[in-house]
């Protein structure tokens, strides 16, 4: 597909509310027209397309007229509003577990480390204080003998 065809195609697609299998099976009919028009007619810019062609709000126009009921296209455009409801409320829902998932583990792993700092010094405590012990009646040893 060439630069101008596909211009024009993504100009038409515009157009359409709901782009669903029907309208992109259309849309590549169209295109292919499209292709063979400009080898035809060597047509160089999107504007002598326009011309010799149609407008693209025109394509959506006719495929709505000619192919589909309006009451299908209403029910369908409905339909898509409630998908696209029910994905946003599943990605709040899912941004807001997310985080709350986030928030509480970063909250155990800061009381975690405080426990952990408060284990540790209770245990340099208690090794500090036998250590005192140790130092005091070896020092009182040694210090009775050398006064000796």
């Amino acid at each position: 597909m060439n630069k101008i065809c596909k211009e024009y195609i993504s100009d038409a697609k515009k157009f359409f509310p709901i782009m669903g299998r029907q309208e992109r099976h259309f849309l590549r009919k169209i295109s292919g027209d499209i292709e063979d028009l400009i080898e035809e007619e060597n047509i160089t810019s999107k504007t002598e397309l326009i011309k010799k062609y149609r407008k693209p709000y025109e394509v959506a126009n006719n495929y709505y007229c000619s192919y589909i009921d309006t009451d299908l296209i209403v029910k369908r455009i409905k339909i898509s509003k409630y998908i696209k409801a029910i994905i946003i409320v599943f990605i709040c829902t899912l941004l807001v577990a997310l985080s709350a998932y986030i928030s509480f583990g970063v909250q155990h792993q800061i009381q975690f480390s405080r426990e952990e700092m408060i284990g540790k010094d209770n245990f340099s405590e208690t090794i500090s204080n036998d250590n005192d012990a140790v130092k005091s009646e070896n020092f009182d040893e040694l210090y009775q003998e050398k006064n000796e």
